[in-house]
């Protein structure tokens, strides 16, 4: 009579040691997998989040008006602005307040990481009204405004660290902006550009 023919200790221990290898690899290119769509996923909310708040601030200080405001027995003008921040009138409010102009503050911050972030902060500057903020760009390694203006009638525009007049408006604001992700300069036109008389 023929003997049965089965599998012997060690083969069955071979077998289980193949299957529990081929597991342990298949399991480990899963995870691999799952974090690399994890992380380009979060990347792509950070640049579409990027691209978004961009958006905003090109629309907000292209709209920006020329608004002079009485100081003692002169007026003065709202826009004001050096390279950490920029102060100016819009008739676009990130709030979707349609209530008037709003007396809109760029700031740059640093956080406790030496880390740049950009907050932005809002008012209607017919009333002291409450003010409303929040940070547009969070984390990035640079963030700096520049302002392209003439000194007067006769010279060329050049761009400059800040811009302090009594009148007029900057022809167009630079926004220098550097992440991990993206950087570059970001040049935006001010429609209703006004030329300032050169009076500081």
């Amino acid at each position: 009579m023929k003997k049965e023919a089965g599998f012997t200790l060690l083969e069955l221990i071979i077998s289980i040691t193949l299957m529990a290898l081929i597991v342990t690899i298949s399991l480990g290119g899963f995870r691999i997998a799952n974090s690399s769509v994890s992380k380009a996923e979060k990347k792509t909310e950070e640049l579409e989040r990027f691209r978004t708040a961009i958006s905003l601030i090109d629309r907000q200080i292209q709209s920006l008006i020329y608004v002079l405001k009485r100081q003692e027995l002169e007026q003065v003008n709202y826009i004001v602005g050096d390279t950490s921040s920029f102060t100016f009138v819009s008739n676009i409010s990130l709030w979707d307040r349609d209530l008037g102009y709003v007396l809109v503050t760029y700031e740059v911050e640093r956080d406790i990481n030496n880390r740049y972030n950009l907050k932005t902060t809002e008012r209607l500057i017919s009333t002291n009204t409450e003010e409303y903020s929040t940070h547009l760009l969070k984390g990035l390694q640079d963030i700096r405004f520049e302002y392209l203006f003439t000194e007067n009638i006769t010279t060329e525009m050049i761009w400059h660290n800040e811009f302090k007049r009594k009148n007029g408006t900057p022809y167009a604001v630079r926004l220098t902006l550097k992440s991990d992700i993206w950087q570059g300069t970001l040049n935006i036109p001010i429609r209703n550009f006004v030329q300032s008389t050169g009076i500081q």
